[in-house]
């Protein structure tokens, strides 16, 4: 929580807080694989390809009448796909390519490349849902762009 401070203390003080015990926090490492149960409700954690970057995960949440699965960042990944096979709803974070122009200065081709490796695609999202076999498929991670409507098509 040190990399935070000095944007807790700023927020602090901007919004004149009488008390900060809602910004103390303990953080507990996870494993893949490892579950939480909750009354009514199972967590799990699914071990994600998003290399270079180590310890990514995605959940699936299990109730009595649903279940749904958040993919985090990832590329396609199988193990994240059989966890969510037949979930009501799998929420996954998609990376739109198409719309990562070139900019001098800012951004690469190169760079765009390098992130595109460790995301999942526009035109593979669709392919991990169908693979997994769910009810319903819900985009995160998408750049609002009037370009936007034409890459929708790829990504059933």
């Amino acid at each position: 929580m040190a990399l935070w401070r000095r944007e807790r203390e700023g927020r602090i003080a901007h919004e004149h807080r009488p008390s900060t015990a809602a910004l103390e926090v303990e953080v507990v490492e996870i494993e893949p694989g490892q579950i939480l149960d909750l009354p009514g409700l199972r967590v799990e954690a699914i071990a994600v390809d998003h290399l270079p970057v180590k310890h990514a995960f995605g959940f699936v949440f299990s109730a009595p009448d649903a279940r749904a699965a958040i993919s985090g960042d990832t590329t396609y990944c199988p193990a994240l796909i059989e966890a969510a096979k037949g979930a009501d709803l799998l929420v996954h974070e998609v990376f739109m390519h198409h719309e990562m122009a070139e900019i001098p200065g800012v951004r690469t081709a190169e760079g765009t490349r390098n992130v595109a490796s460790y995301h999942t695609l526009s035109s593979v999202v669709g392919k991990v849902a169908a693979e997994a076999a769910v009810g319903c498929l819900m985009d995160t991670g998408a750049i609002d762009n009037p370009g936007w409507n034409p890459v929708r098509g790829e990504m059933q």
